[in-house]
């Protein structure tokens, strides 16, 4: 299933490509390593964790860019020589609007949809004991960001449908490959 779902939005992304342009900004950008903090909102887990990331994204217009992102998110709470660290990893598809055409610096809010699954990992004096699978489930993730240059400021919270996934709010930095402004001008509105 997700492989099917990944074919079509990357058959997607192409064929919005031939009809779509982005005259002020290069087409593509990939946030090739994103790293961040992570705070869960409720639920069993309550410690603090941190995330790893990656996004590929098509700039559809200048105010708008579509794309795919994979992330994986822990957080472990630990007892003496004993520790349980939660996981959880997210496919999404994300839909960015920017507040700005013209300029190397601008913000942006979005939305992404996708699927969560979660996950325990359990160490019982310093060796990984047992791993139990969690829940699955579809949800959403609004978000709002800056981007700056070859970098980006992201804040987001995922947030699942099934009450038993793991919501969290992570904030993160990202390194973007291809991307920014080509710095043509105004070229309408």
């Amino acid at each position: 299933m997700n492989n099917k779902l990944f074919l079509a939005v990357v058959f997607s992304l192409f064929t919005f490509s031939l009809n779509a342009q982005a005259p002020n900004y290069v087409d593509w950008e990939w946030d090739i390593i994103k790293f961040g903090f992570v705070e869960p909102t409720g639920g069993g887990i309550t410690s603090s964790g941190g995330m790893a990331s990656w996004e590929l994204r098509y700039n559809l217009r200048d105010d708008f860019s579509l794309g795919i992102e994979f992330t994986g998110a822990f957080f472990s709470d630990t007892f003496d020589r004993d520790a349980d660290v939660g996981v959880s990893g997210s496919f999404l598809v994300n839909g960015d609007y920017y507040f700005s055409k013209y300029s190397n610096t601008r913000g942006f809010i979005g939305l992404g949809f996708g699927r969560y699954e979660d996950g325990t990992i359990e160490f019982r004096d310093g060796n990984a004991d047992d791993i139990i699978r969690g829940t699955n489930s579809l949800g959403i993730a609004p978000r709002a960001g800056f981007e700056l240059g070859h970098g980006r400021l992201l804040a987001q919270f995922n947030m699942a449908f099934d009450e038993d996934t793991t919501d969290y709010f992570s904030i993160s930095l990202a390194l973007t490959l291809w991307g920014g402004y080509k710095g043509e001008g105004r070229i309408g509105d």
